[in-house]
């Protein structure tokens, strides 16, 4: 039997674990919405102490004619952020942007961005 020094033997190291992206609408005071393409997550942040909520919308270029649509709520306040798992028709670009709310009164919105699934 041949012996073989463990010290000849290689080392294989896996490279190291890559952060999921995300891809965010501008920040305002009060809130920014986050896509993850890579779990197909929304994230809805409130930023600010002001009796308000954030809402996050999203949707996706036409499916077999229909849009697809989504929306995800953060009412947990402040300093918070709220995570939506949706599944997404793979290999489209969505669309989603960042919205104030006083009940179901809008007061402000984000600008849209958008990425693909």
């Amino acid at each position: 039997m041949l012996a073989v020094p463990v010290a000849a033997l290689p080392v294989i190291l896996a490279p190291p674990a890559q952060a999921s992206i995300r891809y965010c609408t501008d920040p305002h005071t009060w809130g920014r919405v986050c896509f993850q393409p890579d779990g197909e997550i929304l994230y809805v942040e409130d930023n600010e102490a002001d009796g308000h909520h954030v809402r996050g919308f999203a949707w996706s270029e036409s499916v077999e004619g229909t849009p697809a649509t989504y929306e995800c709520k953060n009412t947990k306040g402040a300093g918070t952020v709220r995570e939506c798992n949706f599944s997404w028709p793979e290999r489209h670009r969505i669309y989603f942007f960042a919205a104030l709310y006083e009940g179901d009164k809008r007061l402000a919105s984000s600008d849209s961005k958008s990425a693909y699934a």
